[in-house]
């Protein structure tokens, strides 16, 4: 029999690793990563080259994807982008912040622009 310190102590209990691995928890995350984009064209960091193809990330290829994911919210992808060029520029501290800048966000908005006029 467990004392009830015991029992507070136990990170994880029966039931909760017995519905993780359970198909309805399977179910369940599927259905929440439905529509999520997995890609090979992520940011290998520090260096921020893409780990698809090996180009300065955000690559073209990963760009047409983010612009895919984000079509509805240019706004998040702007917000999502500058996250990582907040991190960017913590690794690269010798890169030109108006290179940095057109490379991680600045295309967000050429393209938006190109959209509207075409």
């Amino acid at each position: 029999m467990t004392s009830d310190r015991q029992a507070r102590l136990t990170p994880y209990p029966c039931w909760q690793v017995e519905w993780a691995t359970s198909r309805q928890a399977r179910a369940v995350t599927a259905r929440f990563l439905e529509g999520c984009a997995v890609t090979t064209h992520g940011p290998v960091m520090p260096v921020w080259s893409c780990g698809g193809c090996n180009l300065p990330w955000p690559c073209p290829t990963r760009r047409r994807e983010l612009r895919a994911e984000f079509a509805d919210a240019p706004v998040s992808l702007a917000l999502y982008l500058g996250a990582y060029l907040v991190q960017a520029t913590e690794d690269m501290p010798g890169a030109p912040a108006g290179a940095l800048h057109r490379r991680f966000v600045g295309w967000t908005r050429e393209a938006a622009q190109r959209e509207r006029y075409d």
